[in-house]
C-alpha cells in the first residue's frame, strides 16, 4: 500500500493491484449487499476501505459494487458508506469501558449488601 501511495515514487504495479484488489472487494459487497437486500444502506469499513484514491476510488467502488445485471436499478438505490475512522478500535474501547463500568457497578452493590 505505501509504494502504491507513495507520493514522490508511487509503484505503478502495486497501484494497479490496489485498485484490482478493490474492484474484487466493491463486487463481493455488492454480491452481500444483494443476498441480505440491503436496502437501508452498506457500510465499508477495515484498512482497505479509506486507502485508495479518494474520488476516483468512490466511483469506481460504485461502478463494481452496482454491476448486478438485471438488478442494477435496486443496487444504485442501496447507499454506500465508506467508514474511515478506526472502527474495530473504538468498538473495543468502548465494549472495554462498558464491561469496567458494569463491574464497578456490581463492586458497589456487593459493598452496599455487605454486613456492617
Amino acid at each position: 500500500m505505501e509504494a502504491a501511495f507513495d507520493r514522490q515514487h508511487p509503484s505503478e504495479l502495486c497501484l494497479a493491484t490496489v485498485d484490482l484488489l478493490v474492484a474484487i472487494l466493491a463486487s463481493e459487497v455488492g454480491n452481500l449487499a444483494l443476498k441480505v437486500l440491503a436496502t437501508g444502506a452498506v457500510y465499508w469499513a477495515g484498512g482497505i476501505a479509506p486507502s485508495p484514491r479518494e474520488t476516483a476510488a468512490k466511483t469506481a467502488v460504485r461502478a463494481d459494487f452496482h454491476q448486478k445485471g438485471p438488478f442494477k436499478d435496486l443496487m444504485e438505490r442501496m447507499p454506500i458508506h465508506i467508514i474511515t475512522a478506526h472502527a474495530a478500535l473504538l468498538g473495543a474501547a468502548t465494549f472495554g469501558l462498558q464491561r469496567l463500568s458494569n463491574l464497578n457497578k456490581r463492586e458497589e452493590v456487593k459493598a452496599s449488601l455487605a454486613p456492617v
